[in-house]
């Protein structure tokens, strides 16, 4: 079932039923911090945390600096 979310101010519809999906949907890669509704969701979590209609999320890619 196709969700709407609402990823960094944007609204997605998703196929996805867990973070782990979402990101592997998106093709985000492996350096990405997650937030849902405001709570960060540690890598370890998602696999177990699945997705529904109408979340909010904030995905952050982190940058090497120096």
């Amino acid at each position: 079932m196709e969700k709407s979310l609402l990823i960094n101010g944007d609204s997605v519809l998703s196929q996805a039923t867990t973070i782990r999906e979402l990101i592997d949907e998106l093709d985000l890669g492996r350096h990405i911090a997650v937030a849902v509704n405001g709570h960060v969701v540690p890598k370890s979590q998602w696999d177990k945390t699945d997705i529904q209609d109408g979340m909010s999320l904030d995905l952050f890619e982190s940058i090497a600096g120096g």
